[in-house]
């Protein structure tokens, strides 16, 4: 069926489309060199293994690993019950399968709110179980974007469904 798109090798990246996102592994570096060139990034969101490898083998440069796991997996009708263990879950076993993608992952509510110091150690947990550059809260900016690791505050947003 010729409607039906197939991967093969001319959706992977390539030098002369990628520029400085034409690497193993993007990181942050590359995603800063690709804003200042104006090159174009690709963010998908998943939840699991199976499709993260699909994104990666397909290009896509990053892969959110979004708190709305509460809704589109789990059931929830809100993000609301989503716990630090149910990401780390999730960003885990995202980022077992990308091999290129950077891997965002969100803190969920009550993982941050407390203190810098809460959601510091939080972010830290999420670092771990994969998320290669950023976890993202939507408090307590200046505590994660002061520390070593790469935190970032995000104002909230409505889940993606």
């Amino acid at each position: 069926d010729d409607s039906v798109p197939h991967m093969d090798a001319s959706h992977s990246p390539s030098p002369a489309s990628q520029g400085p996102l034409d690497k193993k592994r993007i990181r942050i570096q590359h995603l800063q060199a690709a804003k200042a060139q104006g090159v174009k990034i690709s963010m998908l969101t998943a939840y699991d293994a199976l499709t993260a490898s699909i994104f990666d083998q397909a290009g896509i440069d990053m892969i959110l690993v979004g708190d709305s796991l509460g809704n589109v997996v789990l059931g929830y009708s809100s993000t609301l019950p989503v716990t630090i263990e149910d990401m780390e879950r999730a960003t885990s076993s995202v980022a077992r399968a990308s091999k290129r993608a950077f891997i965002v992952a969100d803190l969920p509510f009550g993982s941050y709110e407390a203190s810098p110091a809460h959601a510091l150690t939080n972010a830290v947990r999420l670092m771990k179980a994969g998320a290669r550059g950023r976890c993202a809260a939507r408090r307590h900016r200046q505590a994660l974007d002061r520390s070593r690791y790469s935190g970032r505050g995000t104002p909230g947003l409505h889940p993606p469904i």
